[in-house]
């Protein structure tokens, strides 16, 4: 829940996400440019509907093609972990960074690789995907660091947003930057501040918690 205080009213912001089967382009309800499919802004709420991997024939694999592979450990990227961000309804909403960096990665860690594959099919990104969730991220922490010291480019995804917030992350950034393991954060799309983008309210100061 992202809340905004004020004076004599508490405003607060709640957001879902609906998968809407053979949705295309002309159906989509473009909403101030963001992924977001709905808004509605009441006095004491605002809720926003995201629809989730809406695509769009427009851009596709070939947005990628250019990107090469780096031919070894020691590719165009510097060693490390990367946080990547991610579509959040959209699947244009990604970065050109962010696509270089999950083709030339050596290994993506996703929170759901079923989610994360559709991504990934959609740029022709072949890089092999690795499952890290809330429910193995302790198992999977050595590994990755065993990986990560060896100089691999290791990537870091959610199914939407940011990588940390509100979504797996931080453990492995915490371990990495007392390995002195770089972290290398491609910033993204961010749902909560999409919405308070978006409700006319006055941005200087909020609060972000559950």
């Amino acid at each position: 829940m992202l809340s905004r205080r004020l004076p004599s009213t508490a405003v607060s912001f709640s957001w879902r996400r609906s998968r809407l089967p053979n949705l295309v382009p002309t159906q989509t309800v473009q909403m101030v440019q963001t992924s977001l499919e709905s808004l509605s802004v009441c006095p004491n709420k605002v809720c926003m509907m995201a629809f989730c991997y809406s695509t769009s024939p427009q851009i596709s694999a070939d947005l990628t093609d250019s990107i090469p592979q780096p031919p070894s450990k020691q590719g165009p990227l510097q060693p490390g972990l990367y946080l990547v961000g991610t579509p959040i309804g959209n699947l244009e909403d990604i970065t050109l960074r962010a696509l270089r960096v999950l083709k030339s990665a050596h290994v993506i860690l996703s929170e759901d690789t079923r989610h994360s594959g559709k991504l990934l099919h959609h740029y022709n990104i072949k890089t092999p995907l690795l499952s890290y969730h809330k429910f193995n991220e302790t198992q999977r922490e050595q590994t990755v660091l065993k990986r990560l010291k060896e100089g691999e480019i290791v990537a870091l995804i959610s199914d939407a947003g940011m990588p940390g917030i509100s979504d797996p992350g931080t453990e492995l950034a915490k371990l990495c930057v007392h390995e002195n393991i770089p972290v290398i954060p491609i910033p993204g799309p961010s749902a909560f501040v999409a919405a308070l983008s978006a409700s006319g309210l006055s941005t200087d100061e909020f609060t972000f918690g559950k």
